[in-house]
């Protein structure tokens, strides 16, 4: 926590749970524990990283790095742990990695390129 917001070259780490409408659907008390810990593990990885949460909305987060090695170790750690937790069947989580020249204002990032990647 307490990390500044990056700017220049940033690289954004945005994630997401694959078929967690389903999951809700289905079972939304263990559901809902198994967000928490899933976010738990996220902030813990990025913030353990130096990253920047800028944005989170249902089970995804969308955070900035001033450097390019810190989002990977973020991203490589926050997989890590997320293996070895009991998830519901078939839950697979995403990340993707993005490296923008992006120009900040307040707080809030404009992407250009992000949506065609």
């Amino acid at each position: 926590m307490g990390t500044a917001v990056p700017s220049g070259t940033i690289t954004f780490l945005f994630t997401d749970i694959e078929g967690s409408t389903s999951f809700w659907e289905a079972a939304p008390e263990p559901m809902r524990l198994a967000l928490e810990r899933h976010d738990s593990i996220l902030r813990s990885a990025i913030d353990g990283h130096n990253g920047y949460v800028f944005s989170t909305s249902g089970d995804g987060f969308a955070a900035a790095f001033a450097r390019a090695g810190d989002a990977l170790q973020a991203a490589v750690d926050a997989q890590a742990a997320l293996a070895d937790e009991a998830w519901p069947d078939s839950a697979s989580h995403r990340r993707y990695l993005h490296f923008l020249k992006t120009r900040q204002h307040v707080r809030r990032f404009r992407l250009t390129a992000a949506n065609r990647s």
